[in-house]
Formats: C-alpha cells, structure tokens, sequence
C-alpha cells in the first residue's frame, strides 16, 4: 500500500499552477516550487507528510492511486495560493460582502467565462482518458490475476464515478435553469470531482459504490464552489473544489465502502487531516514569500491585457471598447481605456 500510495506524488505539483495561471508573474509555472510541499519518497531522508502517511499505510490507510497524496496536496495549495495571491480584478465588486450571496450569482459571474468551452471540453475528455492509466496503473503491474482484476475493477469504477457525477450535475442544472440550459463548466468539473472521488477507492470498492461516490461527488464540488465564492476567494479553475474537496470525499469513502473495518474511517479522517495541514503550512510559506518579494502577481496593465498577450507573446486580439471602471483587490477603482493599455488610478 506504501507503494501505491506515493509513487504518483510528483504529479500533485502539476494541479495549483491552475489557480493561478491568469495572475502570477514567476518566469515559468511555479509548479516546482509546489514540490517542497509533496512527499518524495525517493529522496533520503523522506519528508515528514511521506512519514506520517507510511505509518497511516500500515494502519491500513487506504488512497488507492492518490485522491489524497496527489489530488488533496494539489488542491489545498491551489487553495492557499488563490486567498494569498487574491481575486482577479473586477471580479468582485466594491460592495460585495464576505459570505454573500451576490458573489454567486449570475451577474458576478458574466465577465468571467470561460473563453473556449471546446477546448475544455477536450481538455477534460483527455484527462479522462488518461486517467485510465493513472487508476489502473497504479496496480504497477498486471501479470497475474490478482493485478488483473485489481486493474479491471479500477478501470471500471473509473468509468462509472465520473459518468454519474455528472448525471448529477445534469440534473440540478436541468431543475436550476428551468431546462432552459445546461453549464458546462460545471458539467466538466463534476466530472472530473467524480473522478477524484473514486481515485482512493477504485480498486477497492464495488461498482454500484462507486456510481454512489459519483452522484456524490457533484454536490460536494458544486458546495465548494459556491462557498468559496461567498469568501470572495476567486479560484479561476475551481481547482480547489475539484482537487481538494472532492479529493477528501473520496479518500473517506475509500473508508466508508468496500471495507467492513469500522475503524479504517478514523484512519481516513486522519489522514485527511495530515494532509490538509502539512500542505497548507508548507504552501502558506511559499506564497507569502513570494508576494513580500512581489513575484506572485502580474502588473494590472499585465493582467487586463491578458497573460497569453504579456507573457507568452499573442497578439493582442482585444477590440477597442469604451471606457470600463473596473476595481482591483484593494477595491481603488481603475479606468480602463481603449484597448486596456493605459490606466489611471482614480
């Protein structure tokens, strides 16, 4: 189990550098430096998470292919990365309220959308896709029939979670809108929750659990969602809902179906904590020392531009447009004028 669980941590830094891709200024992703917060268990000595958690493992801890280790550790940095680094400009307004509901609505949510809905719907079928390597995979090997069936019950369960979060998430867009339209933003990310829940169990729990664990997992990310918008904590991805929550949904289901040891829940729960509280320590360090260098976060020009246009050398597609007043993190109002390239602190 020790070896299940850690040899895909490497791949927990590739999730926060969603949070904070629209915002931060560091030269390249600052996904290497997300690594001092994950377990290497190939390194002498281990880090003190990979400690804990081997110690977890030998109490039958179970995190199959890492909706703890890999999805739990991305999505609370992405989660410390987006309150410290704060949210987008214009993306509240002047007049929002911590823990209100206008940040949730609709109107909140217009200038905001995502540019390409096709390419995140590709986006999202590839990872699918690829997830049946990463759950199967984890077996490491498939020679003989235990593996095999182990594979097999984790390619199953990898089918099945995700296609009923979002048969879930359908739903409640269908009762929400009125059958008027559907979200596929939230489609997508339902999906993938669903498919973060089953992560820890794949192998270990039976398929009618896991479509459970699905239906499950979309209510769970459309909560997280929600909530943090109430915050006014702005995750342009959702990758904390997606990765964080639905990770510990499904790192305590892992404890809730497909065992009959009652006192696996506790051991579940445990390392939930663990987890949360190592990488948000960790994370909180490094953000907080990057924002008091100002590395964290891009110019405002930078930022209206557009990181594609000031970073990665797009050319600036925006159409004139009049004057907009925007509002930054600081609520100082900011007039925006024709193309978004000069701006005057008002």
């Amino acid at each position: 189990m020790v070896r299940l669980l850690l040899h895909d941590a490497p791949l927990a830094p590739l999730v926060p550098s969603g949070f904070s891709s629209p915002l931060h200024s560091l030269p390249s992703p600052p996904s290497p430096l997300f690594t001092l917060s994950t377990p290497h268990p190939h390194h002498s000595p281990p880090s003190p998470l990979a400690t804990l958690l081997t110690r977890l493992a030998q109490n039958n801890f179970n995190d199959f292919a890492g909706s703890g280790i890999v999805h739990m550790t991305g999505g609370v940095a992405a989660l410390m990365g987006a309150i410290v680094i704060g949210p987008r400009m214009g993306r509240f307004g002047p007049t929002s309220k911590l823990c209100g509901m206008d940040n949730v609505g609709e109107e909140s949510e217009k200038e905001f959308q995502p540019s390409s809905p096709t390419f995140q719907a590709l986006g999202t079928l590839i990872l699918w896709f690829g997830w049946y390597g990463f759950n199967p995979g984890s077996t490491v090997a498939i020679h003989d029939e235990a593996n095999s069936r182990s594979a097999s019950l984790a390619a199953i369960n990898t089918t099945l979670s995700p296609a009923f979060s979002v048969i879930a998430c359908l739903i409640y867009n269908l009762c929400k809108y009125k059958c008027a339209k559907v979200d596929l933003g939230q489609l997508m990310n339902c999906l993938l929750g669903g498919l973060v829940g089953i992560t820890a169990g794949c192998a270990s729990v039976r398929p009618w659990e896991a479509m459970l664990i699905g239906l499950l997992s979309a209510p769970v990310y459309l909560s997280a969602s929600a909530m943090l918008k109430m915050l006014k904590i702005d995750d342009p991805l959702d990758a904390a809902p997606v990765h964080m929550f639905c990770g510990a949904w499904g790192v305590l289901a892992a404890g809730i179906f497909g065992v009959r040891d009652e006192s696996i829940i506790g051991i579940q729960i445990g390392g939930i904590f663990a987890i949360m509280a190592w990488v948000a320590c960790t994370t909180g360090i490094i953000f907080v020392a990057l924002k008091a260098c100002n590395m964290l976060r891009v110019s405002p020009e930078e930022e209206l531009k557009g990181l594609d246009v000031s970073h990665h050398g797009a050319i600036d597609m925006t159409p004139v447009i009049n004057p907009v007043t925007m509002y930054n993190t600081t609520s100082e109002k900011i007039v925006v004028a024709g193309k978004a390239k000069s701006l005057e602190m008002a």
